[in-house]
Parts: C-alpha cells; structure tokens; sequence
C-alpha cells in the first residue's frame, strides 16, 4: 500500500490540478464507453479484418485451456486472448489481423466449445461492431454471426447454448435481440434465420444477461440523454425493474440464480463519484456493496462456475485529462452467501509486462483457487503500472 501510496502522489503532483468531477449520472456511462473503446494471423484476413479461408471441421472445436478469455489492447486494436489463474497470456484466441479491429465482449458457450463476440472486423469504423462466432480454441479462425450495418454488441449465450442475445440499435434505438443458432454440415453454428426483437423499452437496452435456468433475462437500461440506467428483468414478456439508479449496469447472475452482481454508482464525501460492484437478490431486494475501490471504476463483473470468484474490469483514470492508463481484469474471493470473502481486491495481471485488459469470460472449468491468491493486490499491481506510465511520460515516449 506504501508502493501504491507513493506511486499515486507522484501521478497526481505531476499535475497541475483536478478537473471538477463529472455530473454522477454520466460516471458510469463514461466508463462504460472508455473499456469499449480501450481496445481501440495474417493468412485468411480479408481488407478489413473479414474471414475469407474456408469453413473449419468440428473436430477442430475442442474445449480450450486455460480457462480465461479476455480482451487484451493490441497495436493494431484489441485481441481475445487466453490466460491463466496467474495471469500469464498463453495464447491468442483470435488470429491477430492485419488492419485495425476491435475484438471485444467475450461470452463462452454453457458447452465450452465455443465463444462469440462482438467485433470490428469487416467493419469501417472500428467503433462499429457485428457479432462473431470462434472455436475455443488457440488461434482459431472466426466467423461473422450477424450481418447489416447495425451496432451489435454485448452478445450472451442463451441458457441451453441455442441462441445468442445481444444489444442492437437494428430497430433504430438499442433494445435486445435473439439470434437462433443451428449446425452447419460442418458442425459449426450459424445463423438461423434472421434476428428477432426480444426486448424493448423507450429507452436504451444493454448488456443482456440470461439466468442460468433460462426463465429470465437481465439488462440495462438506459437514459442515453442524462446517462441515467437501472438493471430491469424480462421474464415471459414481462418487464421489472430491479434496481433505482440512479447508475447501475452490466448485470450478471450468479450460478444458482439467486442474485445478480452489477456495477453502481457511488458517492463519497470531498471525492468525485465512484463506480463499484454491488449484489442484490434476483427480485432486486438485499442490495449490497460487494467490494469497495477508489482507486478505479469497476464494471462488467462475471462469476466463476463455481461461484466463487468474481472477476470484473477496473479502470484507472487520469486525475487531470479523464484519459484511461490502464484497464485491469481483476476478481474477489466469494463466500457462500455471496459476499466478498475478502476486502483485498486483486489483479489477473501478466507478471512480465504492463498490459491493458478488459472483458473476461471464463470457461466451464475449475479454476485452480491457489494459483488466483498468489495474484497481487490491485493497488500493488496498479502502482506497477502507474510507476511505468511515469516512466514512459519522463522519457517523451507515446
């Protein structure tokens, strides 16, 4: 903490002062909007990142470990790599392309054998993104689900790994959508007919979130004028609203059912707002803060199979331009009411480099729980990453 301490007063005292936070509301949604654009092999990539090899057998589509996919910042964008329990990058998932794309968005199918995603590839602008399908496996070759030059984004499988759910704005506002799936001869999935409108509000729907017995579905909505949002559940056509706000978003159900972890705001005394991850039961009673950390936004959390951990992505900020310096993957301890085990929040970090990760989805796996508690602290890993942002700022380096 001492490391993190110093680390922080060099990053602030280099500045010449704070900005004036921004309106509480807006906090989340901005958040929200720098992970998205944080992001921002060569055979068989077309001019714009699109597929142009041939269909792969199914054979080929084996479950993949480690267990972790997550987006990790690239050169030429964001890529889907694979991790380990220590943080370690074992591999791509997605052949890196030669032009700019965006991979982001990660969800793994119930079975394990497949991932889809939203992404840039195919795209003109790299803010702009389709639904895409990959095998779970090292540097497989992905294929466009969704087609049309709408915005797809927050895929989630269904519970039985028939459909993908997503947010799309092919209705003209964002509401969430049904994608049904079948098996091509080659044993991959594909597209089954077109897209249909699951559900809409006269605001904004986001991130789709299945229960894991498939009688519901979680989600954001969203004021996108004043940056307002609540989490609400559809269930049998029927919509509820869960939460109050006047900032909550990126829900996701525990294993059991039982409660939906979220990120909300918060607001603290003399500081500028927060955002940090709460619980709540599946019928919006029992809210709780599940971990609290001021040093960074937490957003998009998602459990463990086994429900005991929970992964998120935090992001640290600027304290003068607002500019992210680095998006984090990491996780708390969860006891078996479904709290925090812990108040030490800690880092999924590659122990040799400073890297910008967002998005984790896990595999159906165990995770191995030794190798996660030897992880470090966030606030240790942060001031790593702080110290070498110092250093690049000193030499004059981009």
């Amino acid at each position: 903490m001492q490391r993190t301490s110093a680390a922080l007063r060099r990053h602030r005292g280099a500045q010449p002062g704070r900005r004036a936070s921004a309106s509480a509301p807006t906090v989340l949604a901005a958040a929200l909007a720098v992970v998205l654009a944080s992001a921002c092999g060569s055979a068989g990539v077309g001019p714009r990142g699109e597929s142009t090899a041939g269909p792969e057998r199914e054979a080929e589509a084996e479950p993949a470990q480690p267990p972790i996919v997550a987006m990790q910042r690239a050169r030429l964008g964001g890529r889907l790599v694979f991790i380990d329990e220590s943080g370690v990058r074992r591999g791509d998932l997605t052949r890196i392309a030669q032009v700019p794309v965006r991979d982001n968005s990660p969800s793994w199918s119930p079975d394990g054998r497949w991932i889809v995603f939203a992404s840039s590839r195919g795209r003109e602008d790299m803010m702009q993104t389709s639904l895409w399908l990959v095998a779970a496996r090292l540097d497989a070759q992905p294929r466009r689900l969704t087609s049309g030059d709408f915005e797809d984004r927050d895929p989630a499988w269904s519970a039985d790994g028939s459909a993908v759910v997503f947010s799309s704005n092919r209705g003209g506002s964002f509401a969430i959508w049904r994608q049904e799936l079948s098996m091509s001869d080659y044993g991959w999935p594909i597209a089954a007919g077109a897209p249909s409108q699951l559900i809409a509000s006269e605001r904004a729907a986001f991130h789709p979130a299945p229960a894991p017995d498939g009688s519901a579905i979680a989600y954001t909505e969203a004021d996108l004028e004043s940056g307002a949002s609540e989490i609400w559940l559809w269930s049998a056509g029927e919509r509820q609203r869960l939460s109050e706000g006047p900032s909550d978003s990126t829900p996701a159900w525990s294993p059991d059912g039982r409660r939906l972890a979220f990120a909300g705001l918060v607001e603290r005394e003399g500081q500028p707002p927060d955002v940090d991850l709460f619980t709540m039961n599946a019928d919006g009673s029992g809210r709780a803060p599940l971990i609290a950390e001021p040093l960074a936004l937490q957003t998009h959390p998602v459990w463990s199979r086994d429900g005991r951990h929970l992964f998120a992505t935090s992001l640290y900020r600027s304290v003068d331009s607002g500019k992210p310096i680095l998006s984090s993957i990491t996780f708390v301890a969860i006891d078996a009411e479904g709290r925090a085990a812990s108040t030490e929040l800690r880092s999924l970090s590659d122990p040799m480099a400073v890297e910008s990760r967002a998005s984790p989805a896990l595999g159906p796996g165990q995770l191995d729980a030794a190798a996660l508690a030897r992880n470090p602290s966030y606030g240790d890993d942060l001031a790593r990453a702080i110290e070498a942002h110092l250093l690049r700022r000193d030499l004059g380096a981009p």
